[in-house]
Formats: structure tokens, sequence, C-alpha cells
């Protein structure tokens, strides 16, 4: 496999720019298969914020199929995958210091 190919389910780093404030800056490479997972994490990360300022009221009918699918622009598409790589890495990193924290 050559370094530009990405196998089903993979991810490849780019690029890693460090920033003067101290942040980096990560560009990444991933498959199609990642691209909706990361959406939805971005999505669901969302809205666990919100659900902590909402009382969402319970259904007293289903709601549409039609009306839960929706068309993301690039740049809404693009944030909720940032999002959601953010969640997820924020995530592992939790996991990882509760393990560390707990031994």
């Amino acid at each position: 496999m050559e370094n530009d190919e990405i196998r089903e389910g993979g991810m490849i780093v780019e690029e890693v720019i460090e920033n003067e404030d101290g942040s980096a800056t990560i560009r990444f490479n991933m498959d199609d298969y990642l691209i909706p997972l990361f959406i939805r994490q971005g999505i669901r990360a969302i809205l666990d914020e919100k659900k902590a300022q909402i009382v969402v009221l319970p259904d007293e009918e289903p709601v549409n199929k039609d009306a839960k699918v929706i068309e993301l622009s690039d740049d809404e598409a693009q944030l909720f995958i940032q999002m959601g790589m953010l969640d997820a890495i924020k995530k592992g990193i939790d996991e990882v210091v509760e393990k560390e924290e707990g031994e």
C-alpha cells in the first residue's frame, strides 16, 4: 500500500503544523467510510452539549423520516467532521486519563 492510499476505515495524518500559540493544525485524509461517522459524532457532540440546557419533550408521534434527512453544505459538513474528530480525540484522552488515575 502506498502512503497516499487509505484502507477502508482508515485515516492518514498528512500534515501537522505547530502554531505560535502552542496549538497545532492537523490535516487528515480519510476514506468515505469515516466521513459520515465523524459528521454524526460532531452532531452528537453539539446535541449532547445543548441537551444539558434544554428539556426535550417526549414525542407524541414519531418524526417523519423525510423530515430527519437534511443536506449539508460543504462548510457545514466540514464543521461537523471537525467537531466529531475533536470529540473523539477528547473522549479518547479522557479515557486514558481516567484509566491512569484509577491505577
